[in-house]
């Protein structure tokens, strides 16, 4: 048997550790962006304290797990998705500087506008087609006038709720911080009972998949639907067989009444 060095092996095993150990929390369920950056974050201060005890490969993993950090920064979606979690974002925060907010709101505001648009509450909705004015010259400038003055006023009206909506996403970065174990979507859950806009639009951003183990998953559950004698499934069907059998564990908690 050659000779090994033990040496190696074990500074090896321990500078890789916070990698597996991060790597093994992403097969986590409901694991939303900012669980994902809490456990990145740990195994950032965990390769930091392998450098202080001289492992050499640590701080050659450090560097490349700061460089992949900034690159994660640099998205819209992931950026918002830290924005509105109370464990990064607070006031006095350390984590997001002022430019990142900003881009968090503009991309929060862009994706509630998007919401609306697909929920056929267009921010900017005039009305399709046009009124058949009267035909009285006298009263045709006045059909005008009202026309005009409807158009202004739910332009307006949008105007205003995306102001009252910037305002409350604003608003976020001077919260309290929760702490880093706590479940942000359940604190959602209770925080939108009383604001419905801003807790819709959570909901959105947090349900951006931070691994690819939730679709994998998903592929994986179809496989076992979609057999050569279920062929001709409908896609309704279908659907709704996958989410019965990706929530399983939801659904045995409900109790059904007759």
């Amino acid at each position: 048997m050659p000779d090994v060095d033990w040496g190696f092996v074990n500074a090896f095993l321990q500078t890789f550790k916070p990698l597996v150990d991060c790597t093994t929390k992403l097969q986590a369920e409901q694991y939303v962006i900012g669980d994902f950056y809490r456990d990145w974050l740990t195994c950032e201060l965990e390769l930091q304290e392998l450098i202080s005890s001289q492992y050499d490969y640590a701080s050659t993993l450090l560097r490349t797990v700061k460089q992949r950090k900034a690159v994660l920064l640099q998205n819209e979606a992931f950026l918002s998705a830290i924005y509105v979690d109370p464990r990064f974002n607070f006031l006095h925060s350390p984590y997001l500087n002022q430019t990142q907010k900003y881009k968090a709101v503009e991309h929060l505001l862009n994706t509630f506008e998007a919401i609306q648009e697909l929920a056929g509450n267009p921010p900017n909705n005039d009305e399709a087609g046009e009124i058949e004015a009267p035909t009285t010259s006298q009263s045709r400038p006045f059909f005008r006038l009202n026309n005009q003055l409807d158009r202004l006023l739910s332009s307006n009206a949008a105007v205003t709720l995306q102001i009252n909506l910037k305002q409350k996403l604003e608003n976020l970065a001077y919260t309290q911080r929760v702490p880093f174990e706590a479940d942000i979507l359940e604190y959602w859950k209770a925080r939108s009972i009383n604001d419905n806009d801003i807790g819709q639009l959570v909901q959105v951003v947090l349900a951006v998949p931070s691994t690819q183990v939730s679709v994998e998953r998903a592929f994986s559950a179809l496989g076992t639907i979609l057999t050569k004698l279920r062929t001709r499934l409908s896609k309704e069907t279908l659907n709704n067989l996958l989410i019965v059998k990706l929530n399983n564990d939801i659904l045995d908690k409900v109790s059904y009444i007759d």
